[in-house]
């Protein structure tokens, strides 16, 4: 059943659909998109809501270790990607670290048991593994500086 009231609720069921399909056909072109809104529950400062990707990676890395366990280092870099995703949102959001301290910890480890697989992985772009390691040593604001720079130097 798809899950109500969850954010990244796609991925809570994806794997478990494709595992019972009798077929998966691949057609060689990108057919399922995200809409990215810049007023989106994914761009919105951090919640508890959003420790719903924490239990998603958590119930994905579980399905995967018991039907897929050759494919764990992919989950795990998924999850880290999630997890980094999300930290950002706590960095960005003031005091946040500080009132959800459990479930920034709890998306630190994720970060930290996939990142080192992340970072060698070269089907994951360069830019996001810098991003995602940067992430995982809490240099966000570091992070957001490059890019203003950046972009500033591209206007030249």
């Amino acid at each position: 059943r798809y899950p109500i009231g969850i954010i990244n609720e796609d991925a809570a069921i994806i794997f478990q659909v494709l595992y019972r399909a009798n077929k998966i056909v691949h057609c060689g072109k990108p057919l399922y998109h995200y809409v990215y809104r810049t007023n989106s529950i994914s761009k919105a400062k951090y919640t508890s809501k959003k420790y719903d990707v924490y239990k998603n990676c958590v119930s994905i890395s579980n399905f995967i270790r018991e039907n897929f366990d050759k494919q764990e280092n992919a989950c795990k870099v998924y999850c880290s990607l999630c997890a980094a995703g999300v930290l950002q949102t706590i960095y960005d959001t003031p005091g946040a670290k500080k009132k959800f301290k459990n479930e920034y910890l709890d998306f630190r480890r994720l970060l930290r048991d996939g990142i080192f697989i992340l970072i060698k992985t070269p089907e994951v772009s360069f830019k996001t593994r810098i991003w995602s390691f940067m992430m995982y040593l809490n240099l966000n604001h570091l992070y957001k500086l490059i890019r203003k720079v950046n972009s500033i130097w591209k206007s030249f």
